[in-house]
Parts: C-alpha cells; structure tokens; sequence
C-alpha cells in the first residue's frame, strides 16, 4: 500500500487530525506524522484548526491545500454533457461550469474538439493557469473499458470501439479517465458510506439503470476494466424503458418499474450469494411511498432462501450524487501525479 497516497486521497476529500489518519490507516502515529511533515514541507497539505464541540483546547487538523491543482470533469448522458472545474480539494465548490446539448451523436473528433474548448474557456472563467490543470475525468453511459478508457457503445458517439482515453491524451497532454456514470455512484457509495463485504447497488433514473458489484470490499469490473452492465439482462421490453417514467407516473408505470427492478435483484445477487442489495438514486423521490416496502414484501415472500433472505436498504443520496463522485475520481487520480 502506498501510504502517500492513501492519505493524499483521504485529505482532498474531508480534514483530518493525525491520530484519525493513523487509524484509519492502521499505522503508528510517530510514522503518520514523519508522513504528513513531509507533505507539509512540500506544501502539499496545510494545517488547519478546528474547535471542539466542547469548547475545549481546539484540534489540529490537516487537509490538502486549495488552488494548485485542478481537474475538468465532464458528465455525458445521452446527448447532453456537464462540465465543471474543480479543485483537488473536493470540499471546495465548481470554480466553472458550462453545458452542451448535442442534436444528434457525434464523432470522436467533434467530441474532443468540444473538451478542449471546455478546457480553455472553463480555466478562464475560472482564472486558473491552464498549466494547473491536472486531470481530464469522462463519465459517461454504455459500455465502458476503464482500464483502457475504450468506449466500447454509448449513446453519444457516432462510431463504436472508441479509444476515448489515448485520443483525449494525445490532443490534451494530460491525464485523462474515462468510465461509466454508474461506477461514480457506487464508488461514493463504498466511500461515503463506509460499506464492506459484500453488497450489489442498483441505481435507476435517467431512463437507465446503472449497477454496483462489490465482493468482499472490492468492485468487481470485466475484462479491460469493463464495468458491468446490467441492461442487457432480457428483459421484457427493456430495462431502461422500464424507469423512463414521465410526469407523474399512473400505477401501471408503478409496477413495471417495480417488476424490473425485483428482475434485476433476482438475476444479480443470487449468483455470488449477495444479501446486501442497497438501492438508491434520484429516480426513488419520484414514486409512491410504499414503492420500496412494496419490494421488499416481494421479496420476503419469494419461495426461494435465495430471494427472501436478501435484505434490502434504501439510501437516499443529494442531487449530483454521480457527478461528485467523478469530482472525488479525478482528485484520485491526481494524487500520483503530485509525487
């Protein structure tokens, strides 16, 4: 384990005192601060000072330090793309922002032309030196190789087998990730949520559904980094269909998306024994109150011990869930950039 690292990627996310690093990390607390001297000789973190709730002598917390590197993070789905700037620091808030609705999918050429544009004018409006600019995070819908940053289908591009990554490097010079919009939720879902062993994820909205997979800890990805994908499971009519709800939904729509949702549960987390099924998502503000109690009664039913063992919780996340997960993914990604 690099331990710089580590601390580098817990600092940008939330301030925290040495004994809670040494903790968490689970090592001694004369190496955590030979560790941090040195990263605040360097001046990579800062030292900060926070009042106990007891009013009592204040405590010395570390965070990284703001305004020296910065990430471009760009959210696609379907036609339309997000883009913000934002600081290594991933408390700060977007120091840019700026949106694009594309009329019809486009070409690999025109979608990075469009990135380096958003680069320039967002490093502007922010007034940054574009030399600050470290990182370039896609996220995106389809099928997406991680590891290689191959978009292999999505929605927004003409051509299919795209190396997404190596193209946006070469015409950037810089670090560039790309992955699924779905793997930014579970990841701040394991983050955030301190979630171990295993569990499986299942996020509707935005007339899709996007899926977690964790055993034991850890996310479990295809060949290549492929994150899974679960829509291709044959579903009467589609799976996708089945959370496009619109205005407010009649009681028909209401039981599709229940249906589809209890198909996905049975196809998924029987295979590794999974009892731990988290939904969460945006899409859950819009239905009726008895939605997910309507769930699990169908599932404590089920004949199967495989199927009414499962135990089924509800997490309720903010708005741009995804999109600060990709934030958080791209301050990783920064942080061996910085050695």
């Amino acid at each position: 384990m690099n331990f710089r690292h580590e601390l580098l990627n817990m600092l940008h996310s939330a301030p925290e005192s040495r004994i809670s690093l040494a903790e968490q990390l689970e090592v001694t607390r004369p190496y955590i601060t030979k560790l941090t001297n040195a990263l605040l000789a360097e001046g990579v973190i800062e030292q900060t000072e926070q009042l106990s709730s007891g009013g009592g002598r204040p405590r010395t917390l570390l965070a990284v330090r703001k305004r020296q590197y910065f990430s471009l993070n760009i959210m696609v789905r379907e036609l339309t793309v997000e883009a913000t700037i934002n600081d290594y620091h991933t408390g700060e808030l977007s120091l840019a922002a700026a949106g694009i609705t594309f009329d019809a999918p486009v070409t690999l050429a025109r979608f990075i032309s469009h990135v380096q544009d958003l680069a320039t004018r967002l490093c502007q409006t922010a007034g940054i030196d574009a030399a600050r600019l470290k990182h370039i995070g896609i996220a995106l819908q389809g099928g997406i190789e991680q590891d290689t940053g191959v978009v292999k289908w999505c929605p927004a591009f003409v051509e299919r087998d795209i190396p997404l990554k190596a193209q946006l490097m070469l015409a950037t010079a810089l670090s560039v990730a790309v992955v699924n919009i779905a793997w930014c939720s579970s990841y701040m879902l394991a983050k955030t949520e301190r979630l171990t062993g295993s569990w499986i994820a299942l996020m509707p909205g935005f007339s899709s559904l996007g899926f977690g997979y964790y055993i034991d800890g850890k996310p479990v990805f295809g060949a290549n980094g492929f994150y899974p994908e679960i829509v291709h499971l044959p579903y009467p009519g589609g799976l996708e269909k089945a959370f496009a709800l619109d205005g407010d939904p009649d009681d028909q729509q209401i039981a599709a998306s229940i249906d589809a949702l209890l198909f996905a549960i049975h196809c998924t987390a029987p295979v590794h024994n999974i009892k731990q099924v988290i939904l969460t998502g945006e899409f859950f503000d819009d239905v009726p109150a008895d939605f997910i109690p309507h769930i699990v009664a169908r599932l404590t039913s089920h004949p199967s011990p495989h199927i009414n063992t499962l135990q089924l919780r509800y997490i309720k996340t903010q708005r741009f869930y995804s999109m600060k997960g990709l934030v958080r993914l791209s301050s990783d990604a920064i942080t061996p950039l910085i050695d």
